[in-house]
């Protein structure tokens, strides 16, 4: 490897440990076993191995909101959701999530919340769940509670989400939609639980608890928040792939692009290793 190839090699990890330090520096601690709030988290409904999904496509009936879908795909930006806490009371940036807290599950690519109202779903016409609001503000019905066993929501627990208004549990009972989202299944809300309300976490950003004051004081302005969150997804995705893109493949050889692959996965893994708690693992069989 020449000297040019080597200066931009190292001012591409620079610029990569740069936004990754300004994203997720406030995470700090060991690995988690729990979800905490603040956490970038996809949702996996374990009878059906679909993950909870949103997109801006809106429902030809009942509502009209924004649909809610469950897709198998694993790598689709439009499953990941923010917790949050609700809009009367405060939820810090890496406290664990209780077992029966209330909580938000806020849309990262549209800023829009799980919502539930008393619409019939358009194939099952259980109860319709939608996304609802605009920058992660909507109203008393994007609110649902955790219902898990132990004393906080574990990763790798089956949970159930229980709506707060209306007091159906999120679902999906395999309905499946034809164009223009075909495939996807229908996710709704019902009035008792069984297998098809279970879900569980998978991949995400895992933000870490924090003991310092001054670290709670910094996370209490939603808007900072709501700024961080939408970014994470984006970032963490794109980040190797434009730096790669824009900024090597035009000056450095083929042979070159294997160590540098190999280079910038250390580099992630060490830096999230030390700020937050990143879990990209495969669904099980």
């Amino acid at each position: 490897m020449d000297i040019s190839s080597c200066n931009i090699l190292q001012t591409s990890l620079s610029s990569l440990l740069f936004i990754l330090w300004f994203l997720l520096g406030p995470c700090l601690g060991s690995e988690l076993s729990f979800v905490t709030c603040g956490s970038v988290i996809k949702l996996l409904n374990i009878k059906h191995n679909v993950r909870l999904h949103s997109h801006d496509v809106r429902y030809g009936s009942g509502s009209g909101q924004q649909s809610v879908t469950g897709v198998t795909a694993i790598e689709d930006s439009n499953s990941y959701w923010t917790v949050r806490g609700p809009k009367e009371s405060l939820c810090h940036r890496g406290t664990p999530v209780r077992c029966g807290q209330i909580i938000r599950l806020t849309h990262v690519n549209t800023g829009r919340n799980l919502h539930s109202h008393y619409f019939a779903s358009p194939l099952s016409s259980n109860q319709e769940v939608s996304a609802f609001g605009e920058e992660g503000e909507g109203d008393h019905l994007d609110e649902w509670s955790v219902q898990c066993g132990g004393s906080v929501w574990g990763r790798d627990e089956a949970v159930r989400f229980r709506h707060r208004a209306t007091d159906a549990l999120l679902s999906v009972t395999g309905e499946q939609y034809g164009r223009p989202i075909h495939g996807q299944s229908e996710v709704h809300a019902m009035a008792s639980p069984s297998p098809h309300s279970l879900w569980k976490t998978m991949e995400g950003v895992y933000m870490k608890p924090s003991d310092s004051a001054a670290f709670r004081g910094e996370h209490v302005h939603t808007e900072l928040d709501r700024s961080l969150d939408r970014s994470l997804d984006q970032t963490l995705n794109q980040t190797l792939d434009q730096t790669l893109d824009q900024t090597l493949n035009p000056t450095l050889d083929q042979t070159l692009n294997p160590t540098l692959d190999q280079t910038l996965d250390q580099t992630l893994d060490q830096t999230l290793d030390q700020t937050c708690d990143l879990s990209r693992h495969e669904v099980s069989p």
